[in-house]
């Protein structure tokens, strides 16, 4: 496995698989807080797959879990 940074190109599956999680977040959502300096994406990937993400802010004193899910069987 392997993790990396979110890219546009990921959104797609990215989307999926909120949408499988039962998650709440859209396309907009994931682009709103992406631009904001503090917030990381990242995605995992198997055999260059994507199997889950997660989406943080960097606080001075914290880092703060906005988003995450994995990809269900």
């Amino acid at each position: 496995m392997h993790v990396r940074w979110i890219v546009k190109r990921d959104l797609k599956d990215v989307l999926e698989i909120e949408r499988q999680a039962r998650g709440w977040w859209n396309e907009d959502d994931f682009e709103w807080w992406l631009r904001h300096r503090s917030v990381v994406g990242q995605v995992v990937e198997d055999n260059l797959i994507i199997v889950g993400f997660m989406v943080y802010e960097l606080r001075k004193q914290s880092i703060d879990l906005l988003n995450l899910a994995v990809l269900t069987d």
